[in-house]
């Protein structure tokens, strides 16, 4: 069983501003396995803004994550035992600027976005877990309506590997995306 909620505060009176903050504690083992007494508990700080200016939409957003997983005593002498500091950190942040509020019809249904991402696993976890991952994404977007949009998305990553070294990935997407 676990708790989880999330606060969210707007401190501004037009609610341009809203600044959350939430969390998930509790058992999450399963109690046929050898980890029956593990136990997480997550927490995060996220925002997100959003201002006219002149006659463009700003609109920024982020989060901040931490995961902790405790795998209490381990059952099963077979399995190995997590002797190392299990705590995940990531986070994100993006920034984007359309110009909602011009006369020019096609002009504000275009937006163009940047977003940043990382991913921090343990360091001296016993597995193949990429320990630092750092994304960047550089977005154009056109809005067909009010909830579809066609996406087109340059992304690179650069991935380290607890002994494998560093990967570097770089794509392209073209996505259409409609909310139901």
């Amino acid at each position: 069983k676990t708790f989880t909620g999330r606060i969210g505060l707007l401190p501004l009176s037009n609610s341009s501003l809203e600044i959350g903050v939430s969390g998930l504690f509790g058992k999450v083992g399963d109690t046929t396995t050898a980890y029956q007494n593990a136990s997480a508990s997550m927490y995060a700080v996220d925002l997100s803004y959003i201002k006219k200016i002149k006659k463009c939409l700003l609109n920024i957003k982020g989060q901040y994550s931490v995961m902790n997983v405790n795998y209490g005593s381990v059952t099963d002498s077979t399995k190995p035992l997590n002797n190392f500091t299990n705590q995940t950190t990531t986070g994100f942040g993006q920034i984007s600027l359309r110009p909602a509020y011009v006369s020019n019809k096609l002009l504000k249904n275009f937006e163009v976005a940047f977003r940043y991402a990382f991913l921090n696993t343990p360091n001296s976890a016993n597995c193949t877990w990429f320990e630092q991952t750092t994304e960047t994404d550089y977005g154009l977007i056109y809005w067909l309506s009010w909830r579809t949009a066609l996406k087109f998305t340059i992304e690179h990553d650069n991935s380290t590997a607890n002994a494998n070294g560093t990967f570097i990935n770089d794509k392209i997407y073209l996505q259409f995306s409609t909310q139901l």
